[in-house]
Order: C-alpha cells, then structure tokens, then sequence
C-alpha cells in the first residue's frame, strides 16, 4: 500500500510540476507578444540609415535598425533578395537583449528575370509573379535568459520541445549579435 501512495504523489508532483511550467512559458509567452506590441505600434521610433548588405546575399540586401529616442535599439529589420525569393528577418529588442524573431522566406514562382521570352524559349508558360510566391512565416520567442522557449514554424505548429529550440536558438542569436 506504501509504494503505491509514493507512486500516486511522485504522479501529482509531476503533474504540478508541468503545469507550473506551462504557466510560467505562457505568461512569458504573454509579455513577449506585449512587447512586441508596444513596439511595432511605435510610431516614435527613429529609423536608422538604411545598411547595404552587399554580397550576403545573390542579389544584395539592406538593414534598418531603430531606435527610441534615447537611442535604444528596439527593432532590427534585414532584408535579403535572391533571384528566386527573398528573406525577411525582424528582430525586437527590450533591455538590450533579443527577445522575439519573426522570419518571412518568399519563394518565387520563377526566378525574378523569368519573363515571357525565357519562358517560351524554355518551353515553360508561366512567367515570374510575385502574387504566385509560395509564403514561410517563423516565430521565435526568447526568455529574458536568451533562451529560445518556443517557437511557431511554418506549418504553424507550437513547438516548445527543447531539443529542437535549443538547435534554433543558437543561429538566430549569432545573426542577430552580427548585425547588432
């Protein structure tokens, strides 16, 4: 009867323990997307110079960093072209810590030269249009320790496993301290 009471309450204590944790990744959860809020609604921010990023990318790409008018950095917006799609990358700042990420992949129907010469001269009969780019959207949302504690894909699924945040943490923060 004793092993069984020590089996039921190892149980309970566990079950407690997950909720809290849930709760707590929630709440977290929760003021990311405030923050968040308060700084794309900002229309006080000061835009920075736009960056070139000559050769990171096919076919270039730019920075912008803003500021408040202290001259915090709250939001950092890189934006890379490639022949065949682009990458958005939006990076939000509080404190001088990284706390939320969004990623937008454009995929190109056809490369952006693909007009309707090459395209019959390939047999094809679709040109490039922007309207027919197929969309991935990525959301990363960091504690205040750095830590990646969840984060929604492009099939947009929750995911708080730790194994695959912590392999996804890592790229985001060293490109966003580049850039920074």
């Amino acid at each position: 009867m004793f092993k069984k009471e020590r089996i039921r309450l190892t149980a309970i204590l566990c079950l407690i323990v997950i909720v809290c944790q849930a709760q707590t990744a929630d709440k977290q959860i929760s003021d990311i997307r405030e923050n968040f809020r308060l700084i794309y609604e900002d229309r006080n921010l000061i835009i920075g110079d736009t960056i070139n990023l000559v050769g990171e990318s096919s076919e270039s790409g730019f920075l912008i960093k803003m500021t408040d008018s202290k001259g915090n950095l709250k939001k950092m917006v890189v934006n890379y072209f490639g022949e065949t799609g682009q990458n958005v990358e939006e990076y939000y700042v509080t404190d001088g810590r990284l706390f939320f990420c969004f990623t937008k992949k454009i995929n190109y129907n056809r490369p952006i030269y693909y007009d309707k010469k090459m395209a019959a001269d390939n047999g094809d009969n679709e040109v490039f249009d922007i309207k027919k780019s197929k969309i991935e959207e990525t959301r990363y949302y960091y504690g205040t320790d750095q830590k990646l504690i969840q984060m929604i894909d492009k099939n947009r699924a929750v995911i708080r496993d730790k194994k695959i945040l912590t392999d996804s943490e890592a790229d985001i923060l060293q490109e966003y301290r580049r850039l920074k």
